[in-house]
């Protein structure tokens, strides 16, 4: 045991904000993955109609990321910093967090193989791409204001 309570390997202890790098960066780099994922998807598909889902979907993603996913980041940075510094990095997001992570994954993999129509399908995936990262842009600000408050 660690004087914090809890077994943490070697060098993974870090500070609260490099935590929040961490999830800035996690999130931006998931948000992108899926955006590109989506529009490399979208892109040889015939007809006009995918763009409208393409454009669509980015509006609707990132209004769900300004005002609802926005909420879910500041209550997990809010959460890294009420634990302060010195903790493990492989906590960095609670139990809760990963079991949604879980279920999206699966969930994308259901949807991809749904049968439903591409553009639907490679819609959400823009969407919640553009809903991370736009959300992500908050963690970032939070990240470079901590630097600042050091």
């Amino acid at each position: 045991m660690t004087s914090k309570g809890t077994k943490c390997p070697k060098g993974l202890r870090v500070s609260a904000r490099f935590q929040v790098g961490v999830m800035a960066t996690v999130w931006s780099a998931v948000g992108l993955m899926l955006l590109l994922r989506a529009i490399v998807n979208l892109v040889p598909l015939p007809g006009q109609s995918k763009w409208l889902w393409l454009g669509a979907a980015s509006m609707i993603g990132a209004a769900k990321g300004r005002f609802i996913i926005a909420r879910s980041a500041e209550r997990l940075i809010q959460r890294i910093r009420d634990r302060g510094d010195d903790r493990c990095l492989l906590r960095i997001f609670p139990a809760k967090t990963w079991l949604l992570v879980g279920t999206m994954v699966l969930m994308g993999f259901a949807l991809r193989n749904s049968g439903w129509m591409p553009e639907l399908i490679w819609g959400i995936y823009a969407g919640i791409g553009v809903a991370l990262i736009s959300s992500g842009i908050l963690v970032w600000k939070v990240f470079f204001r901590l630097k600042e408050e050091c």
